[in-house]
């Protein structure tokens, strides 16, 4: 069964998209798999926050398509369009999810995990409700109510 979980955020939100691949790498060390990043377009990820995340050469690499590790843990990164249901599994992050990328990730029924990161608009929300997602967001202290 296919752990869900969802980071809420709004625009280039640099910590929630800490929070998502600090969670994906704790599922894939977990089930000994690899994470998988779902961007929008390759030939922009570059000049995204993930520029504030991972190194620059890393980014560089990671768009060409090679695999890395991040904590330890096996790394590619995806488009939408070349991400394949059916090949692709492991622990799936769905960075500025809308509803195409993640019907596409819903077709994925062997993924380990899939966490979903928004940009805009109430997709990821939906889509969590519709799977009783689990929401993740930061619990340190400065943050407390």
């Amino acid at each position: 069964m296919t752990k869900r979980f969802y980071i809420p955020a709004e625009g280039p939100d640099v910590k929630a998209l800490h929070i998502a691949l600090y969670g994906a790498s704790v599922l894939a060390k977990e089930y000994k798999s690899e994470i998988i990043l779902i961007v929008p377009t390759l030939k922009h990820a570059s000049g995204t926050i993930l520029s504030k995340v991972l190194k620059d050469e890393s980014l560089k690499k990671l768009v060409k398509g090679a695999s890395l590790k991040y904590d330890n843990a096996p790394i590619r990164m995806v488009s939408t369009q070349t991400f394949d249901p059916y090949r692709d599994n492991g622990v799936l992050v769905a960075l500025w999810a809308g509803s195409s990328m993640l019907k596409k990730i819903d077709q994925s029924d062997d993924a380990i995990g899939v966490l979903a990161l928004r940009w805009v608009g109430n997709d990821v929300e939906d889509w969590a409700s519709k799977h009783k997602a689990t929401k993740l967001q930061d619990s340190s202290p400065q943050n407390a109510e």
